[in-house]
């Protein structure tokens, strides 16, 4: 199942929106791995409990309460993880892509198409931005600003902020194109996503395809299929903890991304002709 967002939070009780905002107190008592979200707008996603993985594009973060994000409208998996006894909270604040194109035209910024910056920015968690977080939480509980203008402007606030705090950092990610270059984008999440263990169906996701399609795409640029192709790339990594720092083939395989001791020994004799242990006795 794919998360459509902000969409899937509408009409909801706790949800305000007027036509460029959506905040959302999202809350959940179960743990949620590697989530399939399609994400419909910008976001600001504020942690208020628990921990927060996300895998998108080439990049991945890990956020705890000290740091936030600021993501593009793109697909992305999401891990949602929380102490025993506790839940996930979060505070998700939505703003559409005309709410931008106000403010860089207020704000003189422009487009540039020569930039390509990341699908996301993870910052830290001051001052500011914690007594916004704070007003949010406040403007969530009065009944007459549930579909205001105020929410607008609270975005538009926060952006200043951090236009005047990170200058050009910012500008870039919000101003900048969305990847044009397909073949780049692509392999750029291949690359980067070796040692994840993630599934073809989550990778073809990432790569915002069908899963025909990802195969097919994969084999005109690499020539061999997706399973082939990892497990080479895996098993150099292997051969490079054995060679290098002497790792045991018992604490290899793992760290090389195969699931279990007995296919990562059967694999590496198959492709360098001999078993890890006696590879690394001839060291």
């Amino acid at each position: 199942m794919i998360v459509q967002l902000p969409d899937d939070f509408r009409g909801r009780s706790q949800c305000v929106s007027n036509t460029s905002v959506t905040v959302y107190p999202y809350r959940s008592a179960e743990e949620v791995v590697k989530s399939k979200v399609h994400l419909q707008a910008f976001l600001f996603s504020f942690l208020l409990e628990g921990t927060k993985f996300v895998h998108l594009l080439g990049d991945q973060a890990t956020v705890h309460a000290d740091s936030f994000l600021l993501l593009k409208p793109t697909n992305c998996l999401m891990t949602e993880r929380f102490k025993v006894g506790e839940e996930y909270q979060s505070l998700l604040c939505f703003f559409e892509a005309d709410l931008l194109n106000d403010f860089a035209a207020k704000h003189q910024l422009a487009l540039d198409t020569a930039v390509q910056s990341p699908e996301f920015l993870q910052l830290p968690i001051d001052d500011f931005v914690r007594h916004f977080i704070a007003s949010l939480k406040v403007l969530l509980t009065q009944p007459s600003t549930k579909a205001s203008a105020i929410w607008t402007l609270k975005v538009e606030e926060l952006l200043l902020y951090l236009v005047s705090q990170y200058g050009d950092q910012i500008v870039a990610f919000l101003m900048s194109s969305p990847v044009s270059d397909v073949d780049a984008g692509f392999q750029r999440i291949i690359e980067a996503n070796v040692d994840n263990k993630l599934s073809l169906d989550e990778l073809a996701f990432l790569c915002k395809m069908s899963l025909s399609s990802f195969k097919r795409k994969f084999r005109e640029l690499y020539q061999e299929s997706p399973a082939r192709r990892f497990q080479k790339q895996r098993l150099q990594k292997a051969k490079l903890l054995l060679t290098h720092y002497q790792q045991s083939p018992s604490e290899v395989y793992e760290e090389a991304g195969f699931e279990n001791f007995s296919s990562f020994s059967q694999a590496f004799k198959k492709e360098f002709g001999q078993s890890p242990k006696a590879f690394l006795n001839r060291q």
